[in-house]
This record gives structure tokens, sequence and C-alpha cells, in this order.
């Protein structure tokens, strides 16, 4: 139910947090206990770099389901190769 912006708030938030505890600083979202395993730093900089590039056109007509999938698939992406 939440639009675009707010599902992009969130994964930004994600990775803010993400790289906070990577660095060894407290969250500030959510609770480090919930965070998924940390990707690969060069990997994960360059996931917060497309969402915050993504915030440009994010109230953009899109299909927002589409939209969505592609965010999810790219975050995806950084634990599967992870885990490779």
């Amino acid at each position: 139910e939440w639009d675009g912006v707010e599902q992009l708030q969130t994964l930004l938030k994600l990775a803010h947090d993400l790289m906070a505890h990577s660095a060894g600083a407290s969250t500030r979202f959510f609770d480090a206990e919930c965070l998924p395993p940390i990707p690969e730093w060069r990997a994960l900089v360059a996931w917060q770099q497309r969402l915050v590039q993504a915030t440009r056109t994010v109230e953009h007509p899109f299909n927002a389901g589409l939209i969505l999938e592609a965010w999810l698939a790219d975050a995806q992406s950084l634990w599967v190769r992870q885990a490779a």
C-alpha cells in the first residue's frame, strides 16, 4: 500500500543502517539484530548511490509495481553476490 516515495525512503534507510552498522556505528532506523547480513562495502555503496539516483524520478508515473520489483531485485543482488 506504500507509494514509491515511502518504498524508496525505506530502502534508503536500510542502506544507511547497513552502512552504519558495517562501520561500527549505531543504527538509526532499524534494530541491528533485524538487519540482513552486511553486503560487501563497495556493492553496498553502489546500491545506496543507485537509490539516491532513483529519488530524482521516484514521482514519475512509472508502473509502481514494476519499479518496486526492480528496486527489490537490485537489493537482492547484494546478498546473492555475497553468497556466491
